[in-house]
């Protein structure tokens, strides 16, 4: 994700709402005919744990979990819940 110029003291919150809409559509990816589309009809999910690990400060202005030059300013990870109609 991308921002306009920000403070970059709302980095970190923008980084958090940005990595935890993005997730799921990635770990459906494997699953062929499956996508973020089908949530509600095909299956339903749910985010149980989301959690970011910031390493240095960042702006979101550049975009990105890495800076320009590649040096990786925050990590993260998501447990979420899939429940297939069928």
């Amino acid at each position: 994700m991308r921002t306009p110029a920000v403070d970059p003291e709302l980095a970190p919150a923008l980084a958090a709402y940005a990595t935890d809409l993005t997730l799921i559509g990635t770990a459906l990816r494997p699953m062929v005919g499956v996508d973020q589309r089908g949530n509600g009809t095909v299956f339903t999910s749910a985010v149980t744990s989301h959690t970011i690990w910031f390493h240095r400060p960042f702006r979101t202005d550049g975009g990105d979990v890495l800076t320009e030059d590649g040096t990786l300013v925050a990590s993260y990870a998501q447990e979420t819940l899939l429940r297939f109609a069928s």
